[in-house]
């Protein structure tokens, strides 16, 4: 395990690095079941088709000006928007917002924090002092995606206490039903981290993946 991850102990909580145990059944039940089940998946099925018809049209338009392609943040960019969709039921990368810019941004910095070689990862006496401060900077990102996903944690859960609510059958209501249906032993702390679990692994791999698959092609 790379010393980043211990950042705000996320190896603690998070489902990618726990050993097995009752924590990680219980998180690997919650996806397989509740999130990734195929009934959740058809549901959200026309999410992820707008989303790939957006990209089209953003590709056609930009071809149509005659303007350069970054293929890598055009997928980034929609991936974050297909599973904060799925998520939240919300952009969070809307190119016209600034809050989801600077959500970008963070990730972003959080996968270049990730990937940086670490001598800690190789010498284990220097994790205490944490030598090239990796650590230090993945907790300040590690903070500002928690922050933001408990903020919006705090807000579903007022928004259901209101009797005019309107059920959204996104991924947060079904951890809200989870926890307040005491299904499975999960309280706010876990669920943000596995929403960032969520996050992190699902958008930098896709679009480094699809840029990688371009060049390929060209």
């Amino acid at each position: 395990m790379i010393d980043a991850i211990r950042a705000c102990q996320h190896h603690q909580v998070g489902l990618t690095w726990i050993p097995v145990s009752p924590l990680w059944r219980t998180l690997r039940k919650v996806c397989n079941t509740h999130v990734f089940a195929s009934m959740k998946l058809d549901a959200t099925q026309y999410l992820r088709r707008n989303k790939i018809q957006e990209l089209i049209a953003n590709v056609g338009e930009s071809c149509h000006k005659g303007e350069a392609i970054k293929i890598g943040k055009a997928v980034f960019d929609t991936t974050i928007n297909l599973l904060s969709n799925t998520i939240f039921s919300v952009d969070l990368a809307d190119p016209n917002s600034s809050s989801a810019q600077e959500f970008r941004k963070v990730v972003c910095d959080n996968m270049v924090e990730a990937g940086k070689p670490n001598l800690a990862d190789y010498f284990p006496l220097l994790k205490k002092i944490d030598p090239k401060g990796v650590r230090r900077w993945m907790t300040v990102h590690f903070n500002k995606l928690l922050n933001l996903f408990g903020n919006m944690f705090d807000e579903r859960r007022q928004s259901r206490q209101s009797q005019d609510y309107s059920v959204s059958n996104d991924v947060l209501d079904t951890l809200f039903d989870i926890i307040e249906g005491g299904i499975e032993k999960l309280n706010k702390i876990i669920g943000t981290n596995l929403l960032l679990v969520l996050f992190v692994a699902g958008t930098d791999t896709t679009s480094s993946t699809l840029e990688w698959a371009m060049a390929e092609v060209l």
